[in-house]
């Protein structure tokens, strides 16, 4: 199941706790990411946030809200460009033409690519955020039990779902990058009241000399925790089988 197959359920109800932010990603995952012929409209291009925002209100229509009734043009309008200023976030993070990676399909789905030989650096750690919003323990079991793919558990935020550009990286148990702790330090623009986490590289002296990325390398990280229900399929992992 999908994420936001698991998602309709508690969407459908008058009272869940998931949050705009949350809908934001998962329609820019399903409308551009996902859709090969609409993802070439978007990738390897460097756009003006006017110039994107035509592009992507195209696409708009049914957009995520949480509610309809009653609502003035006006706060719909509103709603909208701020929608536009999210997924320009996301364009500039993964498919804008001066970055040193794409995203495109491997053998675990969607996935993060290095374009070029690189050395990762802190900039990068900054494009490739991820976001953790937290949910309502009801929300959070009913999720579990749908076996949604990104619910997130920390001592910082407890229970709740991580979403962003990390959340495209696949893990490798002998990845060179591990998530920091999630925190309220430092969240990017536009996503203030969350907490943020980033890659950073795993073993301190490798982080000294840098990490290099070869072209064509898929880029990843080791989650570092346990899952429920997670069965590992990094190469080491499926050699070992």
């Amino acid at each position: 199941m999908n994420e936001t197959d698991a998602l309709i359920g508690l969407l459908r109800r008058k009272n869940h706790s998931i949050p705009l932010g949350l809908r934001y990603w998962l329609w820019f995952k399903r409308q551009i990411l996902h859709k090969n012929a609409v993802l070439s409209m978007f990738a390897n291009k460097t756009l003006e946030l006017e110039e994107f925002s035509v592009l992507i209100r195209r696409l708009m229509k049914g957009v995520p809200t949480r509610s309809r009734r009653n609502k003035s043009k006006k706060w719909k309008d509103t709603l909208t460009t701020d929608m536009v200023k999210v997924l320009y976030r996301y364009h500039k993070s993964l498919l804008n033409s001066d970055l040193d990676w794409v995203v495109k399909e491997g053998k675990r789905g969607l996935g993060v690519f290095a374009k070029r030989k690189f050395v990762w650096t802190a900039d990068h750690s900054k494009l490739l955020f991820g976001i953790v919003c937290g949910v309502s323990a009801d929300d959070f079991s009913v999720l579990s039990e749908k076996k949604y793919p990104s619910l997130f558990t920390s001592r910082n935020t407890g229970d709740g779902i991580l979403f962003g550009p990390a959340c495209l990286v696949n893990h490798a148990c002998s990845a060179e990058l591990k998530c920091t702790a999630p925190t309220k330090r430092g969240v990017p623009e536009l996503f203030e009241g969350f907490d943020a986490l980033r890659l950073k590289e795993r073993n301190p002296k490798k982080a000294k000399k840098g990490v290099v990325f070869e072209k064509n390398e898929e880029i990843t990280v080791t989650y570092g925790m346990s899952r429920k229900d997670f069965m590992c399929e990094c190469g080491k992992c499926e050699k070992e089988k």
